[in-house]
């Protein structure tokens, strides 16, 4: 956990690239980890890794603190996972050539 992850986090929603950096570095680890296990494909856990530091960054604005920052970053990332598991579910099934088969 980052010392002034408060203080970070200030910065960040004034613009400072920096500062966003330092906290996505902290948290990427756990971002990815989330997504690895909810997706089970490093390449999907990868992409909504990436997609939700981009949410954030766009949302961090509205961040109030009032749940930590690493809470904050799971639901984002839990959203992004959820909303993408029918689609690979879809796209699946459209691979496998038994599906079809009765």
């Amino acid at each position: 956990m980052i010392e002034n992850e408060a203080q970070l986090i200030q910065q960040a929603q004034r613009g400072d690239t920096a500062a966003f950096e330092c906290l996505l570095n902290e948290h990427a680890q756990f971002v990815y980890n989330l997504a690895l296990r909810t997706l089970n494909n490093p390449q999907d856990a990868e992409d909504v890794a990436q997609e939700t530091f981009v949410r954030a960054w766009r949302a961090l604005p509205k961040f109030r603190a009032e749940a930590q920052f690493r809470t904050w970053l799971y639901r984002i990332t839990t959203n992004l996972c959820y909303n993408r598991l029918p689609r690979l579910k879809r796209e699946l099934q459209a691979l496998d050539p038994q599906e079809d088969v009765e």
